[in-house]
């Protein structure tokens, strides 16, 4: 039987030292394009298979490193603010450190910070790989961000619209919301409605929507959707609407709605009209917590894979890591007769 082909035989038919072969494998951007391909010809050729104890003994060593060997990683965010900003913020970071990686927050949107000078911070800085946060409805901000994504792993976190399609870890959604859904029948609701902006719903390619729409066809009870226009309630209209529908109970899509529909519908909460949030972490608000700070943390665990398995660029097969949030009971939401 004859032995495997090894890299060092690849090299030594092409003349190519077995660290660029090696490299060439693993489509290393520091390798010509067109090195990459003659090498990868010959090894099909000649049926080099890699070795994936070889692999798992490379993969053990880089993790055995000391933290400040393995570099940096960078998270991409638009701009500071929001409390589910710094949540993810506060993953990442914590996550990184514990794999032993250094955090780089860049502010992508900041003034002046074009895509160029954006590439060459990256490549100054020794950026392994790169975690872009959720990014605003305005797509001059979605088509600003212009990486040279040759150079480097990237995932995006997530369920805002990105081009271009990368690997994605985020919440679940659509089973988030037929979790609420679910809660809320099992306490007796069903007259339940499902209040959100439009754009924020689009925005998260309308699996709230899909799995809302999912639990009202098992109930056999029919959709009670209000669509906002903007980001703030049309107190008119949602009143009317809640009345009109005469909902037992609201779903929305964040936990300040509930003060304005206290003071909209005219019913107590939970007496007359139970409330739920999507972005839940009031523990005296009813709904779900999609838990920002672990989803981040999955989101690093997932880029540092990428780097170990040197899968850099633009993906031609994108994937998904989903994260169900957690039911909790709160104080707006109480069990029906």
């Amino acid at each position: 039987m004859s032995r495997p082909v090894t890299i060092k035989d690849i090299g030594k038919r092409l003349g190519i030292h077995f660290g660029t072969i090696s490299r060439a494998l693993r489509n290393d951007p520091r390798v010509l394009a067109e090195t990459c391909e003659r090498i990868q010809a010959v090894a099909q050729e000649m049926g080099y298979v890699p070795n994936a104890q070889a692999r798992a003994l490379s993969l053990h060593r880089q993790m055995a490193r000391p933290a400040t060997a393995r570099g940096a990683l960078a998270l991409l965010l638009a701009h500071p603010g929001s409390s589910a900003t710094q949540a993810y913020e506060n993953g990442t970071r914590q996550r990184a450190g514990e794999l032993g990686y250094a955090l780089d927050v860049i502010y992508h949107h900041a003034p002046g910070l074009g895509d160029a000078r954006l590439n060459r911070i990256l490549k100054n800085r020794g950026i392994a790989g790169v975690v872009i946060v959720p990014l605003p409805t305005d797509s001059r901000i979605l088509k600003r961000l212009r990486l040279e994504w040759s150079q480097f792993p990237a995932v995006f976190l997530g369920n805002s619209i990105f081009r271009p399609e990368l690997h994605r870890v985020a919440d679940d959604q659509f089973r988030d919301l037929r979790l609420l859904t679910r809660k809320l029948s099992g306490l007796g609701y069903r007259r339940i409605g499902f209040c959100a902006p439009k754009k924020v719903s689009f925005q998260a390619e309308n699996s709230w929507l899909g799995g809302y729409l999912a639990e009202m066809m098992r109930l056999n009870e029919p959709p009670r959707i209000f669509f906002q226009k903007s980001g703030a309630f049309e107190d008119d209209a949602i009143r009317q609407w809640v009345h009109r529908e005469n909902l037992d109970s609201v779903i929305t899509d964040h936990p300040y709605a509930l003060d304005r529909l206290r003071r909209l519908v005219d019913k107590k909460v939970p007496a007359e009209l139970g409330i739920v949030t999507l972005h839940g972490a009031n523990e005296s608000i009813s709904g779900i917590n999609q838990f920002p700070e672990r989803i981040a943390a999955a989101s690093v665990d997932y880029l540092v894979h990428l780097i170990h398995s040197h899968q850099r660029g633009i993906p031609e097969a994108p994937q998904r890591i989903l994260l169900e949030g957690v039911w909790f009971e709160g104080k707006t939401t109480r069990r029906l007769n």
